[in-house]
């Protein structure tokens, strides 16, 4: 039941939720970054996308009759280090749109409104646009390029001055109180009640609430959306306007990383102090275990100055000779240089080595550098870090028996205590350029039996999604008949299910399949089986994402998510798609006809008379 107040809140949600607002903010935002959510969609949510203007109607009604509640959102753990993990939330598609659009308006009342300009944040933007660009091709704006303002800021001071203050908050986002947070808003900046009321409302609906227990109104959802970036970045305002206040010194902020540029040690314990006692007002306190005082020279070690200096002096050549198109072997030689003594030395464990670390696989993937895979698999197993990083470095080989013996111990192995590397380990492998042997089907069989033993969601996900390239459609049949009583009743499980449709009809075991998901009842798989059914059967169904799976992915091994490339199966399957249609969309995807399990599938999927072209 909705108060007597309703009606003038009303207003004011109507202003910020519009079903073309909701529509650029899916369009702009969202889409764009659920290509890198942890748990990917089957069909990249193209059946929400293709209804559009009926889902962004609905949404609004509901927001603006005061009847939305957030839904049930999927939870991941993510290792930090040492075992120690942090609870990734991935919420519902509607409520991340809903949560953008209110971080939107949040930041459009405080942007310019911050007690200092020393405290870097800027919303993530997923713009591919050059026009974003500066003059040295980095965004004009969004989180990347105030990371590197922070950055350049921080060396700046680290200097000029003869200490230096590091520290961070402990367990900074568990620890943020509601009631705390919306005074500290409520008194630095004016923002409208509504907005703030909504935000937090459906954060707070996000909450892990485990066993029945009660909700407690402290802890914001660690989540890759702007929502939760946004309310960090002002529960600190306070702070900013002490420190922004102080005469004698220097300092720089990036969310709850604070850093502190004083000429004498008493200054530094006594800010230290200070900014202690005043988070302690608001129930956080600083982490004594990260917190350091260091001179100017063991600062200029602790940020790696001379190594970032080194990794932009390979990155301004990397883009010169690219531009010009010059050879980048000696840049390779000296890259590979500098990463096997760093790694000898043990010199990406020490300060901010994990950050020297990530940058060097960045580029170490521009410049196809070698990296010995004994030091793959330590970073893997040991550097929790940068996982992400290496199994991008990886996914941009080609995948051999050596690559995927690596990735199989370590995924099979004691390493991994959280499921975000399980995960992001089977999107690696499914995402390569393969080679095919007997080698890679003997590790994706030793996969397929450990996976199932685990028997978790997490590892039955990884399993559907690797075998959905690499196997055959009777293996993938079994897979699903074994965990049946797994993927039945979950909603994330039942669409990656439904969307191994057009792998199982090429092979012409539709029938079977279908049976499965008769007895399932479960909603999502039905749903994702019935958009691919459309989509090779139904011309309208047809022409509504053709254009969105001609375009490639440039940045991907294979030019191609692994999504889009189910979906082109089914189109492939399409009747009504002339045969120079398909040759034109087969044309278009040259580098995945490079990979012989795609290659293969591709075939199948094709009238006889095309099956041809796929291989030449």
């Amino acid at each position: 039941m909705r108060s007597p107040r309703f009606p003038a809140r009303r207003t004011d949600l109507e202003k910020i939720f519009t079903a073309s607002s909701l529509k650029s903010t899916w369009k702009d935002k969202i889409r764009p970054s659920i290509r890198n959510r942890y748990l990917l969609d089957p069909i990249e949510h193209l059946d929400f996308h293709i209804n559009l203007n009926t889902e962004c109607l609905r949404l609004q009604n509901l927001i603006c009759d005061g009847q939305y509640h957030p839904n049930s959102a999927k939870r991941i753990l993510m290792e930090k280090s040492k075992g120690l993990c942090r609870q990734i939330v991935i919420p519902s598609l509607q409520d991340a749109i809903v949560l953008q659009r209110l971080s939107d308006a949040l930041y459009a009342e405080i942007r310019g409104k911050a007690p200092s300009k020393k405290a870097f944040f800027e919303p993530e933007d997923h713009g591919f646009s050059n026009q974003k660009k500066d003059e040295h091709g980095l965004p004009r704006y969004g989180s990347l390029k105030s990371w590197l303002k922070f950055q350049k800021t921080l060396l700046k001071f680290a200097a000029e001055r003869n200490f230096v203050v590091v520290t961070d908050i402990a367990n900074y986002y568990d620890f943020i109180s509601y009631s705390h947070l919306r005074n500290i808003i409520s008194s630095q900046i004016d923002v409208k009640e509504a907005i703030l009321d909504t935000l937090i409302f459906i954060l707070s609906g996000l909450l892990w609430q485990p066993d029945y227990m009660p909700r407690a109104e402290i802890g914001l959802p660690q989540i890759d959306l702007d929502a939760s970036r946004i309310l960090a970045h002002c529960f600190l305002y306070e702070l900013d306007e002490h420190l922004e206040a102080q005469s004698d010194i220097d300092f720089v902020r990036y969310m709850d990383d604070i850093d502190i540029g004083v000429d004498t040690f008493v200054a530094a314990k006594r800010i230290l102090r200070d900014i202690d006692l005043i988070l302690h007002t608001r129930q956080v306190r600083l982490n004594s275990g990260k917190t350091k005082i260091l001179t100017g020279i063991q600062a200029q070690d602790h940020f790696r100055v001379r190594d970032n200096n080194f990794l932009d002096l390979v990155t301004r050549r990397i883009d010169r000779k690219i531009k010009s198109g010059s050879s980048l072997n000696l840049e390779r030689k000296l890259f590979e240089r500098f990463f096997t003594s760093k790694y000898k030395t043990n010199s990406f464990d020490a300060g901010n080595g994990d950050k020297i670390l990530k940058r060097s696989l960045t580029l170490a993937r521009r410049l196809n550098a070698g990296i010995d895979k004994n030091v793959i698999y330590n970073i893997l197993a040991n550097n929790p870090s940068s996982r992400e990083s290496v199994l991008r470095f990886i996914s941009s080989k080609k995948l051999r028996p050596r690559n995927i013996n690596s990735l199989t111990k370590f995924l099979l192995g004691g390493e991994i205590v959280d499921e975000v590397a399980t995960i992001l380990t089977a999107e690696c492998i499914t995402d390569c350029l393969s080679s095919k042997s007997q080698e890679i089907n003997k590790a994706i069989n030793l996969i397929n039996q450990s996976l199932k033993m685990k028997n978790g969601k997490i590892e039955i996900y990884s399993m559907l999604w690797i075998n959905s390239k690499y196997s055959s459609a009777k293996t993938i049949l079994e897979l699903l008949k074994d965990t049946f009583d797994i993927w039945r009743p979950d909603p994330s499980l039942g669409r990656l299910v439904g969307g191994l449709a057009p792998v199982l009809k090429i092979e012409g075991l539709e029938n079977e399949f279908l049976k499965i998901l008769t007895n399932a009842k479960n909603r999502d798989a039905t749903e994702v089986w019935q958009f691919h059914n459309d989509v090779s059967r139904d011309s309208k169904s047809l022409m509504a994402v053709k254009s969105i799976i001609a375009a490639p992915n440039p940045s991907r091994p294979l030019g191609i998510t692994h999504p889009k490339f189910l979906v082109l199966l089914s189109i492939f399957a399409n009747p009504n798609f002339s045969p120079k249609q398909k040759s034109l969309l087969i044309n278009s995807h040259s580098q995945a006809r490079k990979d012989p399990y795609y290659r293969h599938k591709m075939a199948l999927s094709l009238p006889r008379s095309l099956r041809d072209s796929v291989y030449i």
